[in-house]
């Protein structure tokens, strides 16, 4: 299945035909926006996405933060980059007062994606690699410690530290997932002043 994304500049994020349905309005939001597209990477969690037709490479760089959120509500992070990802959940974890050891931060090249509240890390990183199981329960989207604002404040800093480029914010958002959920999420994301931001789609 070949995955791409979808660039988007935000303006204003608006429903504006709610007749359509959530992804019928995005499709027309999208279709006024400036688009891209590339292909996207396999070993990511199971979301089932939205689809299209559209594809072009114009306007993405390297430095990519993927979150994807099921229809469970349930958050995940990955960032293009092994170095990329290690530096963000190595600030992220600082956020939450926790200083993860030159060993530790070697083990967490091993994670694919971060799958669990950033507390568990210390945890995981202490069980013997035998034993280790992939964190995959996801980050519950609506926890009282709010990740996802911690991880998009650290994204860019992780950036400029490893590629000295910004960030790129792309969303999988399960098309499963409703009105209620998907639209403030984009309000949450642009009061952070993230205006640009790439929806990764499946192909049709």
């Amino acid at each position: 299945m070949t995955h791409y994304y979808h660039s988007i500049g935000l303006p204003r994020i608006e429903l504006l035909r709610p007749e359509l349905g959530l992804w019928g309005g995005l499709s027309l939001l999208l279709s006024t926006l400036f688009m891209s597209s590339a292909k996207f990477a396999d070993d990511l969690p199971v979301v089932q996405l939205p689809g299209s037709t559209e594809y072009c490479t114009r306007g993405l760089t390297e430095v990519l933060f993927t979150f994807s959120l099921d229809a469970d509500q349930r958050l995940y992070m990955h960032a293009s980059t092994t170095e990329l990802q290690t530096k963000a959940l190595d600030l992220l974890a600082q956020n939450y007062g926790l200083w993860l050891s030159t060993g530790q931060l070697t083990q967490l090249q091993q994670l694919q994606y971060l799958g669990s509240d950033v507390r568990q890390l210390p945890d995981w990183l202490a069980t013997p690699g035998w034993q280790r199981k992939k964190p995959t329960q996801g980050i519950h989207y609506f926890a009282a410690n709010d990740q996802l604002t911690a991880l998009l404040r650290v994204a860019n800093r992780a950036a400029y530290a490893v590629h000295r480029h910004r960030a790129i914010v792309c969303l999988r958002l399960d098309a499963r997932l409703p009105a209620a959920v998907v639209m403030p999420l984009f309000r949450r994301i642009q009061a952070l002043g993230i205006n640009y931001l790439v929806l990764v789609t499946e192909s049709k």
